[in-house]
């Protein structure tokens, strides 16, 4: 006769994390998620190629480390961007995202550097726009002035 399987307890009693993640879900949010798109084509639709996207991809890695602890980065099957002009802008983006505390996100000196990065690739590979989400909020940085 087989011997039956013991249930899994349904609180920390087996794994102490399960109750610090129960008691985190039922708690007002305290982290959110940081976004940064990096672009496989410029506003002309001319590939970047790999080794400059993922030389961005790297730097954006580490900012997002020394900001937020860390990075995960996931190359999309495909992107598109409408233009002002009407014209659509095909990409295969990396996209980087990294949870973060609200206080990370809202120092205005982390932020300040999120958005001088973002700038500065904006610019350097000639883009029409830089994707940015945090938490619910898309912003799209446009003017590459001050980098």
């Amino acid at each position: 006769m087989r011997k039956k399987r013991e249930s899994t307890p349904r609180t920390g009693t087996l794994f102490p994390e399960v109750d610090k993640i129960i008691a985190l879900l039922s708690e007002e949010p305290t982290q959110d998620l940081v976004i940064l798109v990096i672009p496989s084509h410029d506003r002309k639709n001319t590939p970047l190629g790999e080794a400059r996207t993922g030389q961005w991809a790297s730097q954006a890695a580490k900012l997002f480390a020394d900001l937020y602890r860390g990075a995960t980065a996931f190359r999309a099957f495909k992107g598109i961007w409408k233009d002002d002009d009407g014209t659509y802008l095909n990409d295969e983006p990396i996209t980087l995202e990294s949870y973060a505390s609200h206080d990370d996100i809202q120092d205005p000196t982390k932020l300040t550097d999120l958005v001088h990065f973002a700038k500065r690739m904006g610019k350097e590979l000639n883009q029409a726009a830089v994707m940015l989400v945090i938490g619910h909020v898309m912003y799209y940085i446009v003017d590459y002035s001050g980098v």
